[in-house]
């Protein structure tokens, strides 16, 4: 990359991540108690702002934020390789949807987005550690995936609903293993904490912060 160009990404998607961060923080106090639908040919996203939603987007954007800020003056590093910027805008803002998301269908895909983007990071330096690493995050995201969506299917037989606020006193026993075991993983809670300290360490830092 010409050096006149190099830092341009790092600074650009910087600021994308705190403008997003800051959009997002903003719509929950503004929207809140709101619900409402982007449509499109192939599906449509449902989001809802309330009090669980403000509380995480507001904790995940301060957070980013932070991070971001960070990232200005950490990434000048890796200005030859702007693809850690990139991935790290959408890695958030996929984030942020995420817990702002109303239906299953929304929630999954911003999810599986969330868990993209953050496998791209882990094996960003590209070293053979930082793929085994990445591959093991990978298998162990993916197997807590199953585990939800499991638990979502069986919310949605109960129900015939898609939507979260038909869920309430829906779940029993199977729905609320297949949610502790499935977030339990994501999150690296033990026992399922195997793929945490071999990510972290590879991951930038900037990176390993926000996961």
């Amino acid at each position: 990359m010409h050096a006149k160009y190099s830092g341009i990404y790092r600074y650009l998607f910087s600021i994308l991540s705190i403008l997003t961060s800051l959009l997002f923080t903003a719509a929950s106090f503004y929207y809140y108690n709101e619900e409402f639908i982007i449509k499109s040919s192939l599906i449509n996203f449902s989001f809802q702002f309330n009090s669980l939603s403000l509380f995480f987007a507001a904790f995940t954007a301060s957070i980013s934020i932070f991070i971001s800020i960070f990232s200005m003056k950490y990434g000048d590093k890796y200005d030859k390789k702007p693809s850690l910027f990139i991935n790290s805008f959408f890695f958030i803002s996929s984030m942020l949807a995420l817990v702002i998301s109303d239906d299953i269908l929304t929630f999954l895909i911003f999810w599986e987005l969330m868990s993209i983007f953050s496998f791209l990071l882990v094996i960003y330096e590209g070293s053979e550690e930082s793929r085994k690493a990445g591959f093991l995050y990978f298998l162990m995201t993916h197997i807590g995936t199953v585990l939800i969506t499991a638990g979502f299917i069986m919310l949605y037989l109960k129900t015939s609903s898609l939507s979260f606020d038909a869920y309430k006193g829906a779940a029993d026993i199977a729905v609320l293993a297949s949610a502790v075991l499935g977030f339990s993983i994501k999150a690296g809670i033990m026992p399922f904490h195997t793929w945490l300290p071999e990510a972290h360490p590879v991951a930038p830092a900037n990176i390993s912060a926000i996961m």
